[in-house]
């Protein structure tokens, strides 16, 4: 694993690249990229080819120490790797990074700039900003760039990082209001949307009738109907952070069967009481009862993984109030 980091900073040396350097080339978070020069962790099959853009070399010399001669003026071999990489490198974008990437374009359109303008803007060379927003992108947005972005454009994080289009495209797909129903009461049922439930939760919350921030809300039936939900068993919260971006933005509001309240299929998204606190994450089973919390940002430094083992979930009362099966959109179960 040194041998790993020595060769991650000799590169480095070499190029006169710094920390933050590396960040943006690479659009990884600071927290990563600090692991792999202390040598506390490796580049996992993911991030190695965009390490490997960055450091012009290719990941068998990042983890073998494979020999190439960086001195010669024949660099073929260096240069096909980095042709062959680059044209895979967009599928390893992430869903956020395409999500800036997306969003930085229709800014500049709005706004009647081009890609020069904004590169001068940013203090950022023409090439550098080519390799974040081309056709074929070969860069990942990280949260420096995308700080610089949201500043220029005087916006806030969340509007760079939410992917509209594609929750455009959901509410328009299975919108659980029907506009063409409307005169149909009987196709209609109320359920209850509680309002403050970010600062409180928990099952007895539901079953409060104390509670004051309750407002009813009328859906289509049918779209529970077709997914075999009791309305009884329907509730509806609001979501709270960027936790779950670019799926779930802050302030959406989520609709959950809470007789679906232990986990079914690894990886579905269900609210959850922690703590006294509500989050909406996606779930998986472990060995001896455990459980992995896992939120959709992919930034692990701000939203690492957390593992609950049984112990853990009776200290911090632990519960799962219901699946998530609508977002203002159709959820898989």
């Amino acid at each position: 694993m040194y041998e790993v980091r020595d060769r991650i900073i000799q590169r480095m040396k070499e190029l006169n690249l710094r920390q933050v350097d590396l960040i943006n080339l690479t659009g990884l978070s600071k927290g990563t990229i600090s692991k792999w020069i202390s040598g506390t962790n490796t580049p996992s099959s993911t991030a190695l080819p965009l390490l490997a853009t960055a450091l012009q070399t290719t990941p068998d010399w990042i983890i073998k120490g494979k020999d190439i001669d960086f001195e010669s003026n024949n660099k073929n071999d260096i240069e096909y790797s980095h042709i062959s990489l680059n044209a895979n490198i967009s599928t390893e974008l992430s869903p956020i990074a395409l999500s800036r990437r997306n969003n930085t374009l229709k800014l500049l359109k709005s706004n009647g700039l081009n890609q020069r303008q904004l590169a001068d803007a940013l203090n950022m060379k023409a090439p550098l900003l080519s390799a974040y927003l081309g056709k074929n992108p070969k860069k990942s947005i990280g949260n420096e760039v995308a700080k610089r972005i949201c500043e220029y454009f005087k916006i806030e994080p969340i509007e760079l990082d939410i992917d509209l289009d594609y929750i455009q495209s959901k509410s328009n797909e299975g919108n659980i209001f029907d506009k063409n129903n409307l005169n149909s009461q009987q196709n209609f049922v109320k359920v209850p949307f509680y309002t403050d439930a970010r600062a409180s939760c928990g099952l007895g919350y539901f079953n409060n009738d104390n509670v004051q921030d309750v407002e009813m809300i009328t859906i289509d039936k049918s779209k529970l109907v077709d997914r075999y939900i009791n309305p009884s068993n329907v509730k509806v919260l609001p979501t709270d952070g960027d936790s779950m971006l670019p799926a779930i933005p802050h302030g959406a509001r989520v609709f959950l069967d809470t007789s679906r309240n232990t986990i079914g299929r690894d990886g579905s998204i269900y609210a959850i009481c922690r703590g006294g606190l509500l989050s909406i994450k996606h779930l998986f089973k472990m060995p001896n009862d455990s459980i992995r919390i896992v939120s959709a940002n992919p930034d692990k430094t701000l939203y690492p993984d957390i593992i609950l083992n049984k112990s853990d979930m009776e200290t911090e009362s632990f519960q799962i109030l219901g699946q998530v099966f609508h977002v203002d959109y159709p959820i898989p179960f």
